[in-house]
């Protein structure tokens, strides 16, 4: 994952969660869900690049059977 990308998704969470809190606090529920999905949305961009980066570490090597 490239420091963009973390630095990307670690801002959307923040805003999300503030988003969720400021909503909750004013009884705006809309606010709130957008907050929640906003979260969500950073955390699967981030468990996909994750699995990207994974794939990508182990395709240079060979597994010998013995």
């Amino acid at each position: 994952m490239s420091g963009s990308s973390k630095v990307r998704n670690k801002i959307d969470k923040l805003s999300g969660r503030a988003r969720q809190a400021f909503g909750e606090a004013i009884g705006d529920r809309r606010m709130a869900g957008e907050g929640r999905r906003r979260q969500l949305a950073s955390d699967v961009r981030g468990a996909g690049e994750k699995l990207k980066d994974a794939l990508r570490s182990g395709r240079g090597r060979r597994r010998t059977v013995r």
